[in-house]
């Protein structure tokens, strides 16, 4: 993964301090922009209000806090407490992240992100003006999160990176288009079945194809607790949680912990750690091991 360092700014007080992040492949900018940041529980959203990393200045409940940002930790903090709910592992407490302060969501142009959305990274880092280690998701300042659940999905990147440094984009990015059921409503049509034969040479659609059905088959509908539904609202009042069910949680839960487990066995095999990193199909070596995975949960749910 390329890492280049870019000096930037956050606000405490009256002073600019200067820092050092890391940032990841990007033209580092001709003037540094002044940052300020806003915590959340376990999350630091840092942003600025100045230059093409700008995010918008509106402010309909007049904290003083841009809704854009407030409404990006709202909807990582309630995807995060679901999660948890669901008995998904807290990514800070992987064996990988020991030791990590907390994660840091860095609001960036779109353009600047190569046109994503967001962006997770796996391995934790630090700065001068931050101590420790922190966990880095990127968001683009354009996502609006009343209709786009690019928090939740990045997020739930960070749980797959804890259990696991497989990276196949038909695991990793299909898995956590199945995640953004939490936020989001989805239609799992009852009549597609498991395709993991073709599944495997997806990347996003492999949730249709895989995941969705893999999940309704397990258990079909679980309940979010209205407690935790009621709760969370964006700024404008919109419901963060667009329904109260997500399918088949336990299930992904289940392959997680599983390709926890297999992933040392696969390394002393021969497959070697690098092996897990590689994304889309130029890492064909461990896909056994998930796919071993898949049939354990599909059988425990089949019986």
């Amino acid at each position: 993964m390329c890492m280049l360092p870019r000096l930037i700014h956050k606000r405490i007080g009256h002073v600019l301090t200067a820092i050092l992040l890391l940032n990841v492949c990007h033209t580092i900018s001709a003037a540094a922009e002044p940052l300020q940041a806003y915590d959340r529980d376990v999350f630091r959203i840092v942003y600025t209000l100045e230059g093409e990393d700008a995010v918008p200045d509106l402010d309909m409940n007049k904290n003083g806090l841009p809704d854009l940002v407030e409404d990006i930790a709202t909807q990582l903090f309630a995807a995060r407490e679901a999660f948890m709910f669901l008995n998904f592992p807290d990514p800070l407490q992987s064996t990988r992240y020991t030791g990590t302060t907390g994660i840091m969501v860095i609001v960036r142009a779109r353009a600047a992100m190569h046109g994503l959305h967001g962006r997770a990274f796996s391995r934790a880092s630090g700065s001068r003006q931050f101590p420790g280690k922190w966990l880095k998701l990127h968001i683009s300042a354009d996502t609006k999160p009343s209709r786009n659940p690019t928090p939740a999905h990045e997020y739930f990147h960070l749980i797959q990176y804890g259990q696991s440094r497989f990276m196949n984009g038909w695991y990793l990015e299909g898995m956590a288009r199945w995640a953004e059921d939490v936020i989001s409503t989805v239609f799992v049509d009852p009549a597609i079945g498991m395709d993991t034969e073709t599944a495997v040479h997806e990347t996003y659609n492999a949730a249709k194809k895989l995941w969705h059905p893999l999940g309704k088959i397990c258990s079909g509908a679980v309940r979010i607790p209205q407690s935790l539904t009621d709760k969370y609202h964006y700024v404008d009042g919109t419901v963060v949680f667009k329904d109260d069910v997500i399918n088949g949680p336990q299930a992904m839960a289940g392959i997680l912990a599983c390709l926890n487990r297999k992933e040392p066995a696969s390394a002393e095999a021969g497959g070697g750690v690098a092996n897990w990193r590689k994304n889309g199909q130029r890492s064909p070596l461990n896909t056994p091991f998930i796919l071993d995975c898949i049939r354990e949960i599909h059988i425990q749910c089949t019986r």
